[in-house]
């Protein structure tokens, strides 16, 4: 086994008035307020004036998931602006006695609008199909492995939904739920509390969230910021090590971790951040305390918070 020393890249340094000297550019970074990570209830008036009922699951990496009941008592999981996967399919994907012993309501859970779709999916493996077709947007007909099950829950558990300490603390604050810190994901059992929780939301039962409220909001500090670009910064390292053991594999080398190891991935993603970010700005130096009041500023906006379309009042 050979050992060496591996240098990965420059971070720059903060100095003790909170900037950084960028390129010769003194640069702050500033705070972002956000959603706080977890689930909220609220209620839409449909143009009839039917009350529907979703939950919202923010996540601290990744997307955000929806499920919504409809006037009709079905309920349906968003995955995206434009698709969404009837929770039958995900239900019945799961084990038929794990959502017995964790809901309230399984008949609702449990119950087929009508015989076609019983027969599509009536059992755990053509549901575990059905969803995999519908989620993954993949044509003809795929078989049934277990591979496919552990590709399809890190796809749509893990990648797509990173609670974070912070989400899973919500989480379980909200849906009465008692699962370790240190299961930061979102589990089957955080779908099936949601679920459990929203169709009592029809009935009358629990009160809806005011996801504008300051007590559902965090604030994204500078540590957190340049904690998610080392983060990316490591992913791309990863891509990019991989690469060249494969292509090492391929000509027959033996490469070493000074050869696998670039300063690329992490100088690059840094610059970008702090020359592009929109929360990386050139300091305010007309005096001293324009510097103070452009160190201590706040901004709803940039990636991950208030755009044109989701602001409102």
């Amino acid at each position: 086994m050979q050992e060496q020393t591996v240098f990965i890249g420059n971070i720059p340094i903060m100095n003790s008035f909170g900037t950084s000297i960028v390129n010769g550019i003194y640069r702050i970074v500033i705070n972002q307020i956000l959603q706080s990570p977890g689930i909220y209830y609220r209620s839409e008036l449909e143009h009839n004036g039917i009350s529907v009922y979703t939950s919202t699951i923010i996540s601290d990496w990744g997307g955000r998931s929806e499920l919504e009941i409809d006037r009709k008592a079905r309920i349906w999981a968003r995955v995206s602006r434009k698709q969404k996967i009837s929770i039958l399919v995900l239900s019945s994907a799961m084990n038929r006695r794990e959502i017995l012993d964790n809901v309230c309501y399984p008949e609702i859970v449990l119950s087929f609008p009508n015989d076609k779709e019983k027969k599509n999916i009536g059992s755990k493996e053509s549901a575990i199909l059905e969803f995999y077709q519908q989620f993954a947007c993949v044509g003809g007909d795929p078989v049934f492995s277990e591979s496919l099950c552990k590709e399809l829950q890190k796809k749509f558990f893990q990648q797509r939904c990173e609670l974070g300490k912070i989400g899973r603390r919500n989480m379980n604050r909200r849906l009465n739920l008692d699962i370790p810190q240190n299961n930061t994901f979102l589990l089957p059992r955080d779908l099936l509390a949601a679920v459990d929780h929203l169709i009592g939301m029809k009935f009358g039962m629990g009160t809806l969230d005011d996801m504008n409220h300051l007590k559902n909001k965090r604030i994204r500090s500078v540590a957190d910021l340049l904690q998610d670009q080392f983060g990316l910064a490591l992913v791309r390292l990863e891509n990019t090590v991989r690469g060249t053991i494969c292509g090492a594999i391929r000509h027959k080398l033996i490469p070493t971790p000074q050869n696998l190891v670039t300063s690329t991935s992490l100088t690059t993603t840094y610059e970008s951040f702090f020359g592009l970010h929109p929360f990386s700005q050139v300091l305010d130096r007309t005096n001293p305390l324009t510097q103070i009041v452009h160190g201590r500023k706040w901004s709803y906006l940039g990636p991950g918070g208030l755009t044109g379309r989701t602001a409102s009042f």
